[in-house]
């Protein structure tokens, strides 16, 4: 099947919304699809976005995403690419489409002068796991913190 991986678009909103949301469910994450629409949109779409996100298309149904940011790293003293997300349809797995997304992400990292790729995944998320890691990910042992500034005291 032919798939088509192209650059989300400020009308694809909806599509990113919809699979952020699918993320966060399986993650057990809370993710306020109607609150963070609009500040996701500012940040996406603007001049200098802070996000950046790829669709991939078959048979013409947006059937996957994949999200991602450049970064800088102080131990690599150089830019690297954060993959924030990646999510395909259950009925469009097997396709190769998270391969294709992994390349195409490569592709994107090397033209922006990026080192390396990051991602982030639960550790019960097996699957995204085996999968990054039959790409050629390798783990890094440690413990992923954050603060909440807002009830921070």
């Amino acid at each position: 099947m032919d798939v088509l991986i192209r650059q989300a678009e400020a009308a694809d909103m909806h599509h990113i919304i919809y699979f952020t949301t699918m993320i966060a469910e399986h993650e057990q994450s809370v993710f306020n699809a109607v609150e963070k629409s609009a500040q996701l949109q500012e940040h996406m779409f603007c001049e200098d976005p802070k996000i950046s996100c790829l669709l991939a298309i078959a048979e013409d149904i947006v059937c996957g995403y994949a999200t991602y940011s450049m970064e800088f790293s102080l131990f690599l003293a150089d830019k690297y690419m954060r993959l924030n997300s990646l999510f395909v349809l259950p009925e469009y797995r097997g396709w190769g489409i998270g391969e294709q997304f992994i390349s195409k992400l490569f592709e994107i990292a090397k033209e922006n002068g990026c080192k390396g790729m990051q991602c982030f995944t639960p550790d019960f998320n097996i699957d995204a796991v085996d999968f990054y890691k039959r790409l050629g990910a390798k783990t890094r042992n440690s413990v992923r913190l954050y603060f909440d500034i807002d009830n921070m005291n």
